[in-house]
């Protein structure tokens, strides 16, 4: 028989040989990889700005309203023929009321301008707390923070879209007004609708931001909404003394009071009342300077606790 070959035995490799490894290109692990770190266009000529701008922002918030109207259309159909249908609700109880609680006097003009001001400033007030509710209750909250932009910008720009939200709607809902009722405003409700509008703008942007700073401490703010939603209407179409006009009277310095008065006294006298349109303009700025104080108070406070996320 041959003799059975014997394969030559391979020594260990001594260890300090070193084991050759196949190299491989770090463009194959994107993740170790060092990413080229390229500067902002604002570090070119000066420090790097705090996120995107405000402008941005509010595009941003606008887009995505839209975006909700084109993909919801019968939500939006539906929200719209709501208004229409408790305009209509207040309408007929305005017309059969008597007595003190007859704010109207049968003057429709006036309850539907009123109406149109209630609706912008529900909107601002309420919409964007209840969006932070939302996030909050979807475990999503913890975006805001993560964002490029200051929580603060990011839910200023959201409200002033909100803002932008209601003007349409209610610029709307008064165009099928004006066109159901044959009616034309003259030049001296037109600028008291401007003043009105600018007033309520400025003090719901204010008091949107307060509760938006609500909502980030407390995560629940639907209880709080709804009662808050009925107390600016209240006050948009508050019926004051016909002797009231003067800087003395304290009703005129609470939320809306004196915007809806300029708006209610240009429809029925004619005239436009400059006491309260002073302190419709007047007292819009601390009403928003007091939510912006309280909306960095909120966002501080949610920071501290580390809660983003509804109980």
């Amino acid at each position: 028989m041959r003799a059975a070959r014997r394969r030559p035995r391979r020594s260990p490799p001594d260890a300090a040989e070193p084991i050759p490894v196949r190299e491989m290109p770090m463009s194959s692990f994107p993740l170790l990889s060092p990413m080229p770190i390229v500067p902002p266009e604002s570090t070119r000529d000066g420090p790097a700005a705090a996120g995107p701008s405000f402008a941005r922002l509010f595009l941003t918030e606008a887009r995505r309203i839209a975006v909700l109207w084109t993909r919801y259309p019968l939500e939006l159909l539906g929200g719209l023929l709501l208004l229409a249908f408790l305009f209509m609700v207040f309408a007929a109880i305005g017309s059969v009321t008597q007595g003190p609680f007859a704010v109207f006097a049968g003057n429709r003009t006036a309850m539907a301008m009123l109406y149109v001001l209630w609706t912008i400033v529900s909107t601002t007030v309420g919409a964007g707390a209840s969006q932070v509710g939302a996030d909050a209750a979807a475990g999503v909250l913890e975006n805001l923070f993560l964002a490029a932009a200051p929580v603060e910008r990011v839910l200023q720009a959201r409200c002033v879209a909100l803002l932008a939200q209601g003007c349409a709607i209610g610029l709307a809902l008064l165009a099928a007004y004006a066109l159901g009722a044959h009616w034309r405003p003259s030049a001296v409700v037109a600028a008291a609708w401007l003043v009105a509008l600018a007033a309520g703008a400025g003090t719901a942007v204010g008091l949107g931001l307060a509760m938006a700073g609500a909502a980030l401490t407390t995560k629940r703010i639907t209880a709080l909404a709804i009662p808050v939603n009925f107390l600016c209407g209240a006050a948009c179409m508050a019926q004051l003394p016909a002797a009231a006009g003067r800087f003395d009277d304290a009703a005129l310095y609470l939320p809306f009071v004196a915007a809806g008065t300029v708006l209610r006294r240009a429809v029925e006298t004619g005239r436009l009342e400059p006491v309260p349109c002073v302190l419709a303009l007047s007292t819009a700025l601390p009403y928003y300077l007091l939510g912006r104080l309280a909306l960095a108070r909120g966002v501080r406070a949610c920071r501290r606790e580390g809660s983003t996320h509804a109980q």
